[in-house]
């Protein structure tokens, strides 16, 4: 499984982890920290 072997993560995990990181760039840029 070719999914496992980036920084072992699957395809779901690091969609979630980016749009995390999303979310949190929204809030500094709306200045809610």
């Amino acid at each position: 499984n070719v999914a496992r072997v980036i920084g072992g993560k699957t395809a779901e995990e690091v969609k979630r982890h980016y749009e995390l990181l999303v979310e949190d760039v929204k809030h500094i840029e709306n200045g809610h920290v």
